[in-house]
């Protein structure tokens, strides 16, 4: 998926900095990929919460019982590697937007 999307917003810088219009039929599919990529971003930050919950309750169980422990270190792993890909997914998608509206606005002219 990363690399789906830098791909797409290389395509979409081009298309921003190029000076050639495009037609409303590829601008509606250009603001359909970003929907659906901003449905990514919601999924992801479902899942982000989800394993900081799950970090959170088995940090206060491993207090009792010392098994919680490995289980808050593989959640707590988890966490963090979701936390830099929804760190990536939210800066690429504010881009993706910005070159959108560049395209929108060199084709409403």
């Amino acid at each position: 998926m990363k690399h789906g999307l830098k791909e797409y917003s290389n395509e979409l810088k081009k298309l921003s900095e190029e000076n050639i219009s495009i037609s409303d039929k590829e601008l509606k599919y250009h603001y359909i990929k970003i929907k659906n990529y901003q449905h990514e971003r919601l999924i992801h930050l479902l899942i982000t919460i989800t394993f900081a919950f799950i970090t959170l309750f088995s940090l206060y169980f491993a207090k009792t019982n010392i098994a919680y422990l490995v289980v808050t270190l593989i959640s707590f792993i988890m966490l963090v590697c979701y936390i830099m890909y929804y760190y990536y997914l939210e800066n690429t998608i504010q881009l993706l937007y910005k070159y959108y509206d560049l395209i929108y606005k060199k084709n409403s002219k």
